[in-house]
This record gives structure tokens, C-alpha cells and sequence, in this order.
């Protein structure tokens, strides 16, 4: 019901997930092939995107350090190879540390569900909109999705204001601080606040 009513919202763009789009294959199958191929699909382009502007463009230089210590890792960067050996390193810490965590604690049981009734909270990547559906109810979804495609679009528009690239690192540092700064807040809020109904 929760999804039905925001695709509803969508209009014709939601219609691919509504339950009489094809009879063939249920809505749930349809929503189960997004999140397992469609969205991990639209990660690896980004992905191979984004390693491709770092082999092209190099590695972007720290601004908060000395004039001489900028200009000369603006003019050499890091290796794309030592920036890939980090990221693996990084990356292979963090996959111990889930699997030992997924290993070592059991997960909870949450409460069950309640025939017709809407008053679970989503998953963690999906709760930062829950302060906004609690206060605005279904529309809060495709607000926050608004809001969120807005501030990272931010990011090109303020390359065009900024001639000295030091002082445009150092405004983007503040604007990436200040976005996961409000997107951790949003998720204590939406954690500790009690699950609700988004319907009348």
C-alpha cells in the first residue's frame, strides 16, 4: 500500500511498479528485479564513470595545506594506481568489519506486521525521508528524493563561481561536510522518532 501510494504521485512515470502494468510478472518480483539488477546496474556505470575521471583528471589536491605543498600536488597529484591500493585497502577493511559484525550479531525481530496498516519505518538507506513522510506524509518520498538530486547537482553549478580551484575545493569540502552532516542528523531523527501511519 505504502508503495502503491507513491507511485501513485509519479503518474505515468510510476507505472512500470503498479500491480496491473502486466499480470505476468507480480509487482513485488518487479520491485525485487530493481533492487538486485536495475539499481546495482546504475552503480557500476557511476562507478566506472567516476574511476575514469579519476585516471583522466587525477586525484584532487588537499586545500588546507601550504601554498607550495598545493601547487605541487596540483601539478604532480597522487598516482591513480596509490589512490586505487587505498581504496582497496579501505574497502577490505570495511568488508571484515560487516561480515564480522553480521557474523557476531543477531539481528532483531521487529515488531509484526498489522493487517492494513502502515507503521513500519524502511530500511537505513531509505530512512533519512522518514522525518519528511512524518511531517508532510507520502509526499515527503519525492520530496527528499527532490531535495537530495538537488544538492548534487549543487556541485557543477558552483565550479562555475569559483575561478580559483583552492577556494572551490575548499567551498566543496564545507558543502559535503554541511549535506552528511544533515543526512546523519535526518537518520537519528527518523530512528528514534516512533513508527506512524503516512495515511489518512
Amino acid at each position: 500500500r505504502h508503495f502503491l501510494a507513491v507511485n501513485k504521485l509519479f503518474g505515468p512515470l510510476g507505472a512500470f511498479f503498479k500491480e496491473d502494468f502486466t499480470l505476468s510478472t507480480s509487482m513485488l518480483s518487479r520491485i525485487f528485479a530493481m533492487h538486485t539488477s536495475g539499481l546495482q546496474i546504475i552503480f557500476i556505470g557511476i562507478l566506472v564513470l567516476h574511476i575514469f575521471y579519476i585516471k583522466y583528471f587525477g586525484i584532487s589536491p588537499k586545500p588546507y595545506q601550504s601554498e607550495d605543498q598545493y601547487q605541487a600536488s596540483l601539478e604532480g597529484g597522487s598516482t591513480f594506481m596509490g589512490h586505487a591500493k587505498l581504496l582497496g585497502i579501505l574497502s577490505a577493511c570495511m568488508f571484515i568489519l560487516i561480515v564480522g559484525l553480521a557474523l557476531s550479531i543477531q539481528p532483531e525481530l521487529l515488531d509484526p506486521p498489522k493487517t492494513g496498516m502502515e507503521m513500519t519505518k524502511p530500511a537505513w538507506p531509505f530512512m533519512v525521508f522518514v522525518p519528511l513522510e512524518n511531517l508532510v506524509g507520502i509526499p515527503g518520498i519525492p520530496m527528499g528524493m527532490a531535495i537530495v538530486a538537488a544538492y548534487l547537482l549543487l556541485f557543477p553549478v558552483i565550479g562555475l563561481f569559483f575561478r580559483s580551484e583552492r577556494k572551490l575545493f575548499r567551498i566543496v569540502y564545507v558543502v559535503v561536510g554541511i549535506g552528511l552532516i544533515l543526512w546523519f542528523a535526518m537518520l537519528i531523527i527518523a530512528y528514534v522518532a516512533p513508527a506512524k501511519s503516512h495515511f489518512g
